[in-house]
């Protein structure tokens, strides 16, 4: 799916990689190669780490946000969404985490994208996707 034009992006979810068969698949380039540094500075250190089901923004091949399964269970589930620093603020969260809700192993379950009060990034994607604020938590330490 072309997300924007001018750039050319795409978010692929993990199931479409094999729609692109004249390239090595994002996946198993990553499985040969390893990670990327910008992957590795976010705290991934395996394709382990990509907790399905799982939807990446790629830009010039390269993944520049995922969006995954923070949380799940058989009625719902929750996104966790990151993005690499050089491409942050450009929509790639927005379009990882919509890619992420299209995915089919997530029928049927109610969805959910949560944000801290202070992490305005985060709440400028829930914004751009045109979510609605359901509920506050509060966690006392």
């Amino acid at each position: 799916m072309v997300l924007s034009d001018s750039s050319k992006l795409r978010a692929r979810c993990a199931a479409d990689c094999l729609r692109y068969p004249r390239r090595r698949p994002p996946l198993a380039r990553l499985a040969h190669q390893g990670l990327p540094q910008a992957l590795l500075e976010l705290g991934f250190t395996s394709l382990d780490d990509f907790w399905p089901p799982w939807c990446a923004a790629l830009q010039n091949g390269e993944i520049a946000s995922i969006a995954f399964a923070a949380r799940l269970s058989p009625a719902a589930a929750e996104t966790g969404v990151v993005t690499v620093q050089e491409f942050r603020g450009q929509g790639l969260a927005a379009a990882a985490t919509a890619g992420w809700a299209a995915h089919p192993a997530l029928r049927g379950r109610a969805l959910f994208y949560s944000t801290s009060r202070t992490n305005t990034s985060s709440q400028r994607v829930a914004a751009r996707l045109g979510l609605r604020f359901f509920g506050a938590s509060l966690s006392i330490a």
